[in-house]
């Protein structure tokens, strides 16, 4: 260090700041000081077309820290595994949110309801890539799918928190109805705007006016 010092040529004057980044910013003066990981591919999934409060629940359940009975047993909870929404799996996000028949009977409500064919889906990842491919363009159409994605992981949570704690099980048309009016609502359009975007009428008379 001292020989460093003695190497160093001083000039009588007055100090000056220089940035070797290009131009400063408080930005890039944080990008030099923090690390940073890989992008998180589903991030706009979550944060765009929802409230906030749903926002932070599916980013918990989408790093598998929510708090299920898989990941409370890992955590040393002697809780059971099992469903409870339909006792026949673990209870963990792939089952819960995919191959539990309660949550298969709310994907499968939510798009016939928006009148698109069901995708083969294989996991949870599955359908979060699906959801990334049909929300590219700024459509509203888009809008209306990338606010379904969070809401719709969101509600599947909170009917089952509520048939943990009640014991009572909500019906999966209700669930559906629920995910459609609070899309509706946040992105500020009407029921008639929606269906008209997905060219329905014979469902809206189905799920919305009875």
């Amino acid at each position: 260090m001292k020989t460093a010092i003695q190497q160093t040529d001083i000039h009588a004057g007055s100090d000056q700041i220089k940035w070797k980044h290009g131009n400063f910013s408080l930005k890039a003066a944080w990008n030099c000081c923090r690390v940073t990981g890989n992008r998180c591919t589903w991030a706009r999934l979550c944060w765009k077309h929802c409230r906030s409060r749903i926002s932070l629940c599916v980013v918990i359940i989408l790093h598998n820290k929510n708090l299920s009975f898989v990941n409370l047993q890992k955590r040393g909870l002697p809780v059971t595994s099992i469903c409870h929404n339909c006792y026949a799996g673990d209870h963990s996000n792939e089952h819960l949110f995919y191959h539990c028949g309660f949550a298969v009977e709310i994907w499968r409500g939510v798009f016939d309801l928006l009148q698109l064919q069901v995708p083969q889906f294989l996991s949870l990842n599955h359908i979060v890539d699906w959801f990334l491919q049909n929300t590219m363009t700024k459509s509203l159409k888009s809008k209306i799918l990338n606010g379904i994605f969070p809401v719709t992981l969101w509600k599947i949570w909170s009917s089952r928190n509520a048939m943990l704690h009640t014991g009572i099980q909500e019906q999966s048309s209700h669930a559906v109805q629920a995910i459609i009016w609070d899309v509706n609502t946040y992105l500020n359009i009407s029921l008639a705007d929606l269906l008209i975007v997905f060219g329905l009428q014979f469902f809206f008379l189905r799920y919305v006016v009875c």
